[in-house]
């Protein structure tokens, strides 16, 4: 459920820890730089160190240990593809974390985190080529930037310049806010990225919530004013909550159908058949309605926000539907070479006592 992770803190560290990772006698860390900052008008002496096997980095500074990121799954190094299914697995990560903290300092379960980046991530049981052209034009309301959208390279070929290659499969769609930013991906594709050839599976859509600025990320868990995330607030059904509490927030009419056959409709029903797009000048159709018709951007908003919600009625798609309120929804794990593994799953465990 939680990916990338970062917090700040102030907790002391054991005595002589600066020493040993200077001089490489703590072989389990890697010592990355060994500089000063300016804080305020005096220098301190800040240490970046990064765990071998798990990749969590650390910022040290005198006497304390500053600040922690890392990635949540790989606190696991052995199996980092298998998602979260139950309280327990997030309870093992997590008494990992302190297992690697603790060689640098004591009592690390008692330290006061402050997050500053959660992102929140599940891969679903849901096809790519489905949902990603769905989110080409849709609009969050949490995020006023532009979409972005990402195609397919070539196979095994590198990216030359800054143009990429034109290719009719949608590889990533990215809604890009000041302190939220949601990335719906193909992790099939993703995985096998350096291979000649990527499987053809069905499956295997990534939908990850980067959350910044610890009082953004208080707001939207619901905390009082003043007060921070802690890690009693990042069980596994809080955070599926608030996963699926942001999604259901695009700007998705949801039920009825549309209420007249008008040029959304014709615009919607065209950008779902990219072989009719040659016509138009190998132009997709929002594009043809902008060039052609001499639109400004207002007006391109709102025929965008209509063409979506034609899209998302004519596909019968709810961001509901597919992230139920009392369990986990179905899920897959991508291992190596785009392949999905068999896992078991309990999702509604979880939920029993939340």
């Amino acid at each position: 459920m939680i990916d990338t992770f970062a917090a700040d803190l102030e907790a002391r560290l054991h005595p002589g820890v600066l020493e040993a990772l200077n001089q490489c006698q703590m072989p389990e860390w890697n010592l990355i730089s060994d500089g000063r900052k300016l804080v305020g008008k005096r220098l301190e002496v800040r240490v970046v160190a990064v765990h071998k096997q798990t990749g969590l980095r650390v910022v040290l500074s005198g006497p304390f240990l500053r600040r922690i990121e890392g990635s949540f799954p790989r606190l696991v190094p052995l199996c980092p593809e298998h998602q979260c299914r139950s309280e327990s697995d997030m309870s093992l990560r997590w008494d990992n974390l302190f297992t690697i903290l603790e060689t640098l300092g004591p009592n690390m379960r008692l330290r006061h985190f402050t997050f500053t980046r959660i992102d929140l991530a599940l891969t679903l049981d849901q096809n790519p080529r489905r949902v990603l052209p769905l989110h080409r034009n849709a609009r969050h309301r949490r995020i006023r930037r532009e979409t972005e959208c990402y195609y397919n390279d070539r196979p095994g070929l590198a990216r030359k310049g800054k143009v990429p290659y034109r290719m009719d499969t949608l590889n990533t769609v990215v809604f890009n806010g000041s302190y939220m930013r949601i990335s719906l991906y193909d992790k099939v594709f993703q995985v096998c990225r350096h291979l000649t050839e990527v499987p053809d599976f069905p499956t295997g859509l990534r939908v990850e919530v980067q959350l910044k600025q610890a009082k953004r990320i208080a707001a939207i868990f619901a905390k009082r004013s003043g007060k921070s995330v802690s890690l009693a607030d990042l069980s596994l059904a809080k955070c599926y909550s608030v996963y699926r509490d942001v999604l259901g927030q695009f700007e998705i009419p949801q039920g009825s159908r549309p209420a007249k056959f008008d040029l959304s409709s014709c615009l919607a029903i065209l950008e779902r058949h990219p072989e009719c797009w040659e016509d138009l000048g190998s132009m997709r159709p929002l594009d043809a309605y902008r060039f052609l018709n001499g639109v400004g951007d207002e007006q391109l908003r709102r025929m965008r926000r209509d063409v979506s919600a034609v899209e998302f009625w004519l596909d019968d798609f709810r961001w509901s539907n597919v992230l139920p309120a009392d369990r986990l929804p179905a899920m897959v794990d991508i291992g190596e070479g785009g392949v999905p593994l068999a896992t078991l799953s309990n999702s509604i465990e979880i939920f029993r006592n939340s």
